[in-house]
């Protein structure tokens, strides 16, 4: 019974996972890619930047938007700042007073209403006059087409939400580009998991909203004991609201880019961050795709010790292995090409035999209560 057992379940664990990632691949496959001969909606839209400590970039990303090709009477900017303590004030400042264009600029600095990102974002969504929010981060980088790109998704009326692309321009050094392949196995998740219509993820640096479901769902009322997830948490009461509600652009020309982080330290608190969002979802069916995720990777760290223990043989072993890889291969080769980083595919292999060991000692320890730092502040 034991035996049969031990042969069964890692079949179907395994095979469940692969199962799911074809699914996805096949779905963003037949998913159409946005066509630039799509009417662009006459919205207006506010472009809000919550910041918190970012003179080293809030200059680059504010020239990057206000060379937008999306009318500049059609949209505004607004810096929402979250208590900054060094010179990000003063450059905004410096900028919206010194700036060689129509673009509408506007700061708004902290008030007594809360810390942390989501008082800041909430801020400025009340303060916006558009009627179409988008949202990314100040150590962004983005494209001159970025509005138009997610905004043209809105010419559907029953879309009330639109995910982007996000990825991480690695420097050289091998740090970064672990980094970069990282997000970008994370950005295929959310991405095809919102064309199969059961998102699991987003991302805040990459996001846009009808600014009227904003008050609909109660802003930042779900997950609002957790500091972060102004975005999965929005997207998933958004999505609840029916079927089509929340879309991925599928729009390269919508990609937003970012730095890596530059120590493990900060790296290890993000993930620690990352996953104290798990208790907060209501959502049952991503504790099963969480779950299933855990055991698979779980599965690939048990068979090798399963085979040298004769509990299992070798070939079926390696079969499984092969079968998971060959899955999450064909999604991450779709995502590199999507996102213009086939050069991290090199990383694929060693990644497919240390991930699992990192997945499963990361979904352990996120159970843990931990302090972390994010931004200059303990959580």
């Amino acid at each position: 019974m034991m035996d049969t057992f031990l042969f069964l379940f890692p079949v179907i664990t395994v095979c469940i996972y692969a199962l799911i990632v074809i699914h996805w691949f096949i779905a963003w496959n037949l998913f159409p890619r946005s066509r630039s001969d799509v009417r662009i909606p006459d919205l207006k839209v506010s472009v809000l930047v919550a910041v918190r400590n970012e003179s080293e970039n809030i200059k680059v990303l504010l020239n990057d938007l206000i060379l937008q090709s999306y009318p500049s009477s059609q949209f505004e900017i607004i810096i929402t700042d979250d208590h900054s303590e060094d010179d990000t004030v003063r450059l905004a400042e410096d900028f919206i007073r010194d700036k060689q264009s129509n673009a509408v600029v506007s700061l708004l600095k902290s008030e007594n209403d809360g810390k942390g990102k989501k008082a800041a974002l909430n801020r400025a969504v009340l303060a916006a006059e558009g009627e179409v929010i988008l949202i990314t981060d100040a150590d962004c980088r983005v494209g001159r087409n970025w509005v138009q790109s997610m905004v043209q998704q809105f010419s559907n009326p029953d879309v009330d939400m639109v995910t982007g692309w996000v990825k991480i321009e690695p420097d050289k050094r091998f740090f970064s580009k672990l980094q970069a392949f990282e997000f970008l196995s994370l950005a295929a998740t959310g991405a095809t998991s919102v064309i199969a219509d059961s998102p699991l993820m987003c991302n805040g640096a990459n996001l846009a909203y009808r600014k009227r479901v904003f008050t609909e769902q109660g802003g930042f009322s779900y997950g609002s004991e957790s500091p972060s997830g102004d975005d999965t948490f929005l997207m998933l009461a958004v999505a609840k609201s029916g079927r089509g509600k929340v879309v991925f652009c599928n729009n390269p020309e919508a990609t937003v880019s970012t730095k890596p982080l530059n120590d493990w330290r900060a790296f290890i608190f993000q993930r620690i961050r990352w996953g104290g969002k798990v208790k907060h979802y209501r959502e049952k069916y991503i504790g099963r795709y969480g779950l299933l995720i855990f055991m698979a990777n779980l599965m690939l760290l048990l068979l090798p010790l399963m085979a040298l223990a004769g509990k299992v043989d070798v070939a079926y072993a390696i079969t499984l292995w092969s079968f998971k890889v060959f899955a999450d291969m064909l999604l991450l080769m779709k995502a590199a090409n999507f996102s213009k980083q086939q050069h991290l595919l090199w990383l694929f292999l060693p990644a497919s035999i240390f991930y699992p060991l990192y997945a499963v000692a990361g979904s352990l320890l996120s159970m843990i209560p931990v302090q972390y730092e994010w931004k200059n502040r303990k959580w």
